[in-house]
């Protein structure tokens, strides 16, 4: 079970934007594709022991690029809070969009029986100002 899991997680570093304040910071990521959840914690050790910082919950997110050489990329969920994160390449971004993307499609799907009409797992181009910053939280 335990390597079952495994597989259907996606790990690795991220900056993630905090405030005015403290800026970007470096977190440790964790996609749990299975539930629709990307956590967030200070490092790896943390990962480990469960001390999670924060987690954006993907069912009905949206996931958002400002540009196609910029590493940044956003989550809005369900609820509309934005969440700002820069990978380290524009490959490493890719990759996490695509695995973000597949998560919240597979996760909307599930939720078509209900009969919401979904946003989920669409790719959207971001309009707004290119000023790295935004909400999200710790």
């Amino acid at each position: 079970i335990l390597l079952l899991n495994r597989m259907m997680q996606h790990r690795g570093p991220l900056l993630k934007w905090t405030n005015l304040v403290n800026g970007w910071q470096y977190r440790y990521c964790i996609l749990q594709m299975d539930v629709g959840i990307l956590s967030y914690y200070t490092t790896p050790q943390k990962a480990r022991l469960g001390s999670r910082k924060g987690c954006v919950r993907l069912k009905n997110a949206v996931v958002g690029v400002e540009d196609e050489v910029s590493k940044i990329f956003t989550i809005t969920d369900e609820e509309g809070k934005t969440f700002h994160f820069e990978a380290r390449s524009n490959g490493d971004r890719d990759h996490w969009i695509s695995l973000l993307q597949n998560t919240i499609s597979q996760h909307s799907v599930l939720n078509l029986a209900s009969g919401d009409i979904l946003a989920g797992g669409s790719l959207q181009r971001l309009t707004e100002p290119k000023d790295r910053g935004g909400g999200g939280g710790a």
